[in-house]
């Protein structure tokens, strides 16, 4: 036992002792700690005995304590009848108990954290991990031990049903939604915006555009709203998304920025373009297969660092996940992990997805079992959004319909929008379009 190392003696004696003697102390210890979190060897081995005893439903008393630790033959390790005895009479009062929880479980984790630290040196100095490997390896560990702070008991419905109330009051009088805007109002009604938290799945067929309405929505954020956003942009190089973006801003034929064929207006229109660009809190990495444990790590330090509200990942088949003996494994494993980090930093996730190549079916809307090589895609995200176009892909200005295949916490639907090929750029359908009855063969 390493002395040097942060605990408190005497809030662990009182902890013990308050067990013994109270029935609300004892059901506050074994709600909040576990035998890890005392440090003293004799410490561990008395709660672990009053832990079995608490399961058996057995008398938590002095008494009963000293026969379980007779009973395993550990009473004269822990200090015999005795100690025990001084356990009960040293405590002041069993109220205090959950003052001295508090202590002994943030001595718990500074004691882990002082772990973790030789773990981490150890593993650089052992030199088999790559940089970026290791850092993920690091921020998983200190992300695990800050988890133990974040744990919720059980709070009375009144408590929580009040404060659910006062979050709707404020959806209604500040006339918004529980989630960020994506520019189209209609889409925004259905879905409640891109939600924290939430991992939301755009899929299409090739040149439908699900890159486009992802790069518009992060557009909207940060050039009109400076909400600050990011992209993983791993299917093309972060220039072409930035041309594309130019393009979208200056009202550019994307054509022309391509041929060089642009004339002195265009000019003026795309200067303009990156002068609004300029100071938009937009974040783009362009990391050919990038692996998943190196995706993570750059998006908790840029969400820690810039404040990012959203990250978008384009496209999820080619982050680079684990060595499995399939691809339907490296998928599940990497649509876990795109859901857990959602989760884990409290934004919404938008992931673009491909999917299955299936001739016959090209011509009718796409569904969730068309979703490539993993079922674990649909089970994993919380909305699953498909592109459909309504009117002829060779028109420059197209009818296309957001499919809500699934919505966890809203309604399922669709939507529809105008998607203006040349400059890259959606817009939401005139009142006339919106006509769905005209498209009942589309077979929602």
């Amino acid at each position: 036992m390493n002395e040097d190392l942060p605990y408190s003696p005497d809030a662990e004696r009182s902890v013990l002792g308050s067990a013994l003697l109270s029935e609300k102390a004892l059901y506050a210890s074994m709600e909040s700690l576990t035998e890890a979190d005392f440090y003293r060897p004799e410490h561990r081995k008395i709660f672990r005995a009053i832990t079995r005893l608490f399961e058996r439903k057995r008398s938590v008393d002095a008494v009963s304590l000293i026969e379980e630790l007779r009973s395993e033959g550990v009473l004269d390790e822990v200090g015999g009848p005795e100690y025990i005895a001084e356990l009960v009479e040293s405590v002041l009062s069993p109220e205090l108990v959950g003052e001295h929880i508090q202590i002994l479980a943030e001595k718990s984790i500074l004691r882990e954290l002082s772990t973790a630290a030789g773990q981490i040196i150890a593993e650089v100095k052992r030199g088999q991990k790559g940089t970026d490997e290791l850092l993920d390896w690091a921020e998983t560990k200190i992300l695990e031990i800050r988890s133990k702070r974040l744990k919720r008991g059980f709070r009375p419905i009144g408590e929580i049903s009040e404060e659910t109330f006062h979050k709707l009051e404020n959806l209604v009088t500040e006339q918004v939604r529980p989630g960020l805007p994506t520019g189209y109002p209609d889409l925004d009604d259905l879905l409640g915006g891109l939600r924290p938290g939430e991992m939301i799945l755009l899929a299409a067929r090739p040149s439908v555009g699900k890159t486009t309405l992802m790069l518009n929505i992060h557009r909207n954020l940060s050039v009109e709203r400076k909400i600050p956003t990011a992209i993983f942009t791993l299917e093309m190089s972060s220039e072409t998304l930035a041309m594309k973006l130019l393009a979208l801003e200056g009202g550019v034929d994307f054509s022309k920025l391509t041929s060089g064929h642009l004339g002195r207006k265009d000019l003026e229109a795309l200067a303009k373009a990156v002068s609004k660009l300029k100071d938009a809190p937009l974040y783009l990495d362009d990391t050919p297969n990038i692996p998943i444990n190196e995706l993570r790590a750059k998006a908790r330090r840029v969400v820690h660092e810039k404040g990012v509200r959203l990250i978008s990942v384009d496209y999820i088949q080619i982050v680079r996940g684990p060595r499995v003996e399939n691809r339907q494994q490296a998928i599940t494993y990497l649509s876990q992990s795109l859901k857990a980090l959602a989760r884990e930093l409290e934004i919404p996730l938008l992931v673009i997805s491909q999917l299955n190549r299936n001739p016959e079916r090209e011509d009718r809307p796409p569904r969730l079992s068309d979703l490539r090589e993993s079922g674990a895609l649909e089970q994993d995200a919380d909305v699953v959004m498909f592109l459909h176009p309504v009117t002829s892909s060779t028109e420059d200005t197209q009818l296309v319909e957001v499919l809500v295949r699934k919505n966890r916490n809203g309604p399922q639907g669709r939507r529809r929008l105008v998607f203006i090929k040349p400059k890259g750029k959606f817009e939401s359908a005139a009142p006339e379009e919106l006509d769905y009855a005209a498209y009942e063969d589309l077979d929602f």
